[in-house]
């Protein structure tokens, strides 16, 4: 778990080069080669250039990505599995609602129950990691990293009946958070990442998120409907 820790990931989708997806080293230990040596990770299509392979990883069913899930939230959270489960269930009641104020204070719960020793040296991708492993956890349907032509959203959600489209900033002190919440919202806009769900018949709301550096925690969010 102190690997897990020290270097926050989205394990599903993960590209790894062949010879570091056979290293092994005790001291230091490369978790995407852990993961695939344990059986967390399958190969689930790889990419020839010349002579060298690049692998794309992934779980191999839901079975492990739930236990991971579980593992990898027990690994950064301190609270107990009574409040865990709490929480979890109120993220997904708020989220089928539509309520992003419930939503978020459920979100802000599980980040304030993360010990200082992770959180203290957090950067953007990393706390979309944990954010990401936290939301797995707690039962939601999303994507992370969805490309598309304008450039990559951090987060899609979905719930019943909505979509989330939701992009994460890193900033430090209140008015920082706020002003990265609103960049974060021009940012889905301008770059027109929710397009891709106007079509699907759901209500879309844009969420942008700001972790605060100085607290640990979420700092500030903004959220709209497209």
């Amino acid at each position: 778990m102190s690997y897990a820790k020290k270097a926050p990931i989205d394990p599903d989708g993960l590209e790894v080069g062949e010879a570091a997806l056979g290293t092994f080293e005790p001291a230091e230990p490369y978790m995407p080669a852990v993961l695939f040596q344990t059986g967390y990770l399958t190969v689930k299509g790889f990419e020839q250039v010349g002579r060298s392979r690049t692998y794309r990883l992934g779980f191999p069913n839901q079975e492990v990505e739930d236990g991971f899930s579980e593992w990898l939230a027990d690994a950064y959270t301190d609270a107990a599995q009574g409040q865990t489960s709490g929480w979890a269930l109120a993220c997904r009641r708020a989220l089928d609602a539509g309520d992003a104020a419930g939503f978020m204070g459920s979100l802000e719960s599980f980040f304030a129950s993360i010990g200082y020793d992770l959180t203290d040296r957090l950067t953007e991708q990393a706390y979309q990691c944990v954010a990401v492993a936290i939301l797995r956890f707690v039962g939601i349907y999303l994507d992370a990293e969805v490309t598309t032509s304008r450039g990559c959203i951090d987060l899609v959600m979905r719930a019943t009946g909505r979509v989330y489209v939701m992009e994460m900033k890193v900033a430090s002190g209140e008015r920082a958070g706020e002003a990265a919440a609103r960049d974060a919202i021009a940012q889905i806009r301008e770059r027109g990442y929710a397009d891709l769900y106007r079509a699907s018949g759901d209500e879309v709301a844009l969420l942008g998120v700001a972790f605060d550096c100085e607290t640990h925690n979420v700092g500030a969010w903004v959220c709209e409907p497209l």
